[in-house]
C-alpha cells in the first residue's frame, strides 16, 4: 500500500474509516497529526504494524486509544522508543503480543522503562524480538510486562543463537527462530 500515490498527504488514509472489515494494517508512510489518535481513522484493527518513517511526526502518541489492537509491531523506526512511548503501548486495552525490531527500542542499554506501568501491560503474554544481535538485554521485557508467558526471538542475519544466559531470564521455553520476515 505504501506505494499509492499520494499516501503521504495529510488525511490520505480518512477513507478506510468507512472499513469495518480491516483489522489489519501495516504502515511504513508518513503519519500526520499530533497523534496517532488524528493521525489514523478509527479501524477494528487488530494487528498493525508501523515501519520506516511512519511515526517520525506522530510518535506513539494515541496509541493508547487503538482499543482493538492485540498485536503491535514496531520495525524500523525513526528514533528510539521512550518512557512515554513504553507507556502507550502499556496502555493499549486489548494488546496481546507485542513485535519489536532490537534498534527501534535502544536495547543496547536495555529498554527504558517508565517509572510505573499502566495495569493494561499486565495483559501483553507474548513478545517477539526481531533482529536479535546478541548485545540486546531482552530479560528487561518481561518487567515491563509481567504477565508474558512466550517469547520468541527472530535472530539477526549474522548471529548464530541467542545465549543461554540470557534464555535462563526469559519465561517458558523462549522459540528462537531464524527467518527472513520480521512480521
Amino acid at each position: 500500500m505504501d506505494s499509492l500515490p499520494g499516501l503521504e498527504r495529510p488525511g490520505a488514509l480518512d477513507s478506510l474509516a468507512a472499513s469495518r472489515t480491516l483489522d489489519s494494517l501495516d504502515i511504513g508512510i508518513q503519519l500526520h497529526g499530533e497523534s496517532l489518535d488524528t493521525a489514523l481513522p478509527r479501524l477494528p484493527l487488530e494487528y498493525l504494524r508501523f515501519t520506516r518513517n511512519a511515526l517520525r511526526f506522530t510518535g506513539l502518541r494515541g496509541l493508547r486509544r487503538m482499543a482493538t489492537v492485540k498485536k503491535l509491531s514496531l520495525a524500523s523506526l525513526p528514533r528510539k522508543l521512550t518512557p512515554e512511548d513504553f507507556e502507550e503501548i502499556a496502555a493499549m486495552p486489548a494488546l496481546e503480543e507485542l513485535r519489536l525490531n532490537w534498534n527501534a527500542t535502544g536495547w543496547e542499554a536495555g529498554p527504558v522503562l517508565p517509572p510505573h506501568h499502566p495495569a493494561a501491560s499486565e495483559q501483553v503474554r507474548g513478545e517477539r524480538v526481531n533482529k536479535f544481535t546478541g548485545n540486546e538485554d531482552i530479560s528487561k521485557l518481561c518487567t515491563l510486562f509481567p504477565e508474558v508467558r512466550s517469547v520468541s526471538v527472530l535472530l539477526a542475519p549474522e548471529v548464530l543463537d541467542v545465549p543461554d544466559r540470557v534464555l535462563g531470564l526469559l519465561p517458558g521455553q523462549p522459540v528462537v527462530e531464524r527467518n527472513e520476515s520480521v512480521l
